[in-house]
């Protein structure tokens, strides 16, 4: 678990009740085009943020919703390069009014699209470009008036915790990858930015394997953004690395 956002590392997690989950998938592999659905109902598996105003300092505590979830998924091959898309839908299930003294945090139903295509251009090197969309059916609930100050800023946190700050939300998703020097050498370019000011994240890999039992990987991750956008509030993530792998 890393720190999503600065100041919320110590907050407790509950525990996620793992009944009554159940998940469901069907596939068919073709020739030309592979596609799949799938549906889920159960908890969350990405938290939300809850908070208790009952004490003079507020307390809070990741939650694990109940949801549930229709998607769809396809690939297909185009020449040399291969048209992927996936489409969700999902649903809240639970549905906690806020009060005075409470802030669930629940999000808003909300369907998610990614659509793209990867490419071989040549030389070892594949090139993949990924639009992402979601848009927000509704809001969360607000509590009753008046919103004090605290109040307000764990809204505005709740809103990024839930990647749900504005109603339409685009993005672009992008990889760059070469082989080289008979596959010893591996570069890799990959990021992701946001509109509605919401950041972006560079991410860096060079890989380089000496023998079959010697090889060293180096990278980088960079979020870059307003501290209250979706990817700028993750810039305490922001790492360089490198590792060494040796296999006897």
């Amino acid at each position: 678990r890393l720190p999503f956002i600065d100041g919320l590392q110590n907050v407790a997690y509950s525990t996620i009740d793992g009944r009554n989950n159940v998940g469901l998938r069907v596939d068919r592999m073709g020739d030309q085009v592979d596609w799949g659905v799938s549906y889920y109902q159960g908890v969350d598996l990405s938290p939300s943020l809850s908070a208790s105003l009952a004490a003079l300092i507020p307390r809070l505590g990741w939650q694990n919703y109940r949801i549930q979830r229709l998607g769809g998924d396809f690939a297909m091959g185009v020449g040399r390069s291969t048209v992927r898309g996936e489409l969700a839908y999902t649903r809240i299930e639970d549905r906690i009014a806020p009060t005075a003294s409470t802030l669930p945090g629940q999000k808003a139903d909300y369907l998610k699209a990614v659509m793209g295509a990867d490419r071989d251009i040549g030389e070892g090197v594949n090139v993949n470009i990924q639009l992402v969309v979601q848009h927000l059916y509704g809001s969360p609930e607000l509590p009753p008036p008046p919103i004090r100050g605290v109040q307000q800023l764990i809204l505005a946190t709740q809103a990024l915790v839930n990647q749900q700050p504005v109603t339409d939300l685009y993005g672009l998703a992008y990889r760059v990858r070469q082989h080289a020097f008979d596959d010893a050498l591996r570069l890799e370019l990959s990021g992701l930015a946001y509109s509605a000011g919401q950041g972006g994240l560079l991410r860096l890999r060079i890989a380089y394997r000496f023998d079959d039992s010697l090889a060293v990987v180096g990278g980088a991750n960079r979020y870059y953004g307003a501290t209250d956008s979706i990817l700028g509030a993750l810039k305490p993530n922001n790492t360089w690395f490198v590792q060494v792998q040796y296999s006897m």
